[in-house]
């Protein structure tokens, strides 16, 4: 049902269909928009949905001229609601600490399959989002879409706390929503670092043309350093690969993106194998893998190293990243027959010294004094007598 830019003033049309509202068990979406809401009417609508039958998985209530913009009443109505799905209260005033504390209410005791949220234009301060994200913990594992834009009172220390979500385990947020803030190089710092570990998080909304507060010293370096850690292959190979989009609108980048984030963000998206993802990043970065830390296995680590040589010239078409693949396969095989050479040479050696004594019985002649003469070599750089 869609009530959309009427005049609701008294609230008169939700009391007279509470009955359908209560008998009607196919009603899943209620949209409120552009509307004028008295104190009556919001006290009818809070009735309304209190008596709805427990269908409801989406309500809208959105962009409306409220006598005093509490929705409190409403908000304890959606507790009747424990398989809300998709809740929107955007620019509907919300900024009062028992306004956030009711919603906190909602997601913390009865909302458990919450999936959208959407509290944009609000007047929602640090204290406010620091209750809901406490509260957001209790759906961590069903939320997917977070919408916070334009909630100007929230400073660096509510987006400290809105970052933990995106730290919690279990967490399936694709979509956070936070432009048109106050954000600078300080929070863009706290959210790359909250991302280090997160395999979930497709978009984060905190660019906007026009508001770049971020530096290209601090916040773009720390997103670039968070999409390709280029201090080690480990550290490429662990970075993020799931970040798509970092501003306003999905598949949109101001030319204010450095390239090099902007080049990042397109090569996460164009595969849904992170695998290969990392693969690329690592051919494109880096030119010689350091062994040494690998050394510690010996030769066990290398059979496993050459396998992924092996599919990334597979996977990779251009000729020039497979002649790279073949140098760096060959390189890294040389360090190890440096580091241990005693490991490579005594098992082909005694493998050599094998094969000539099988052959010792079938020859005669100069071929068998040639097979003695190589056998002996091989003896002697083992020291066999």
């Amino acid at each position: 049902m869609d009530f959309s830019y009427y005049n609701l003033l008294d609230g008169k049309i939700f009391s007279m269909l509470t009955p359908f509202f209560k008998h009607n068990n196919n009603l899943i979406y209620i949209k409120i928009s552009g509307c004028t809401l008295g104190a009556r009417a919001i006290r009818q609508l809070s009735l309304a949905i209190g008596n709805c039958n427990k269908s409801l998985k989406n309500i809208e209530i959105t962009n409306n001229e409220t006598e005093d913009g509490n929705l409190v009443d409403v908000i304890l109505a959606l507790s009747m609601h424990s398989p809300l799905q998709h809740l929107e209260l955007s620019n509907m005033g919300i900024g009062e600490v028992n306004e956030c504390t009711a919603l906190a209410t909602l997601f913390r005791c009865t909302t458990s399959e919450l999936q959208t949220l959407n509290l944009s234009s609000n007047n929602i301060d640090d204290g406010g989002v620091e209750v809901l994200v406490d509260a957001l913990a209790n759906v961590s594992n069903k939320l997917q879409q977070l919408y916070l834009k334009k909630n100007y009172s929230i400073t660096t220390r509510g987006w400290k706390a809105v970052s933990t979500l995106l730290e919690m385990t279990g967490s399936k947020l694709i979509n956070l929503d936070i432009s048109h803030n106050n954000i600078g190089a300080k929070e863009a710092l706290v959210f790359a670092k909250a991302l280090v570990n997160n395999s979930t998080l497709k978009r984060l909304a905190i660019f906007v043309g026009g508001n770049n507060r971020l530096t290209p010293v601090e916040g773009w370096r720390a997103f670039s350093q968070l999409l390709c850690d280029t201090s080690s292959v480990n550290k490429t190979y662990l970075s993020n690969h799931t970040l798509e989009n970092l501003t306003s609108e999905w598949r949109s980048y101001d030319q204010s993106i450095p390239n090099d984030i902007v080049s990042l963000l397109d090569l996460n998206s164009s595969l849904d194998d992170k695998r290969q993802v990392a693969m690329f990043k690592i051919l494109r970065h880096h030119s010689y893998f350091n062994m040494e830390p690998f050394f510690e296995w010996e030769f066990k680590v290398l059979p496993l190293i050459i396998c992924w040589f092996a599919k990334a010239y597979y996977d990779t078409g251009e000729y020039r990243d497979r002649l790279k693949i073949r140098r760096m396969k060959l390189s890294t095989i040389y360090d190890f027959i440096k580091e241990f050479p005693m490991l490579y040479i005594e098992p082909v050696t005694r493998k050599e010294i094998v094969e000539c004594s099988a052959l010792e019985d079938q020859l005669q002649g100069g071929e068998l004094v040639e097979i003695q003469q190589r056998k002996g070599r091989a003896m002697r750089r083992l020291g066999i007598k």
